[in-house]
């Protein structure tokens, strides 16, 4: 009975590190991309899931920080959905209709001032 046990092990093994690294292609890293009408952003290689917003909806665009506990991932917060792949810094989109949420990024910084030029333009 013990053989048989340890003879699933390996399997086991090798189905968590198959999801793990399906897991990661999906949800490993966070691409954002603007153009003069739209923001667009989406997660992993295959850049599914992907959403996109009007830069016409866009009130306003702050710098913060993500807390440790909200994690990484789509997460839905307190403070609107977060979508993080690293890090704690992220940029904070307020919607016209007031609803907001959280574009996690490497330099937020550099994308809230790209965001707010292209908003100030349109």
């Amino acid at each position: 009975m013990r053989g048989q046990n340890l003879a699933l092990l390996p399997r086991a093994v090798l189905v968590l590190l198959f999801v793990n690294v399906l897991v990661l292609s999906v949800f490993g890293f966070l691409s954002i991309r603007i153009d003069s009408q739209t923001l667009f952003w989406s997660f992993g290689l295959l850049g599914w899931p992907r959403w996109r917003l009007a830069v016409a909806e866009i009130a306003s665009v702050e710098v913060c920080e993500t807390q440790w506990y909200e994690g990484k991932g789509i997460r839905f917060t307190r403070e609107g959905m977060l979508y993080n792949a690293a890090g704690r810094g992220a940029v904070r989109i307020t919607k016209k209709d007031g609803s907001q949420f959280r574009l996690g990024s490497a330099e937020p910084e550099v994308l809230c001032r790209h965001l707010n030029q292209i908003i100030a333009l349109s």
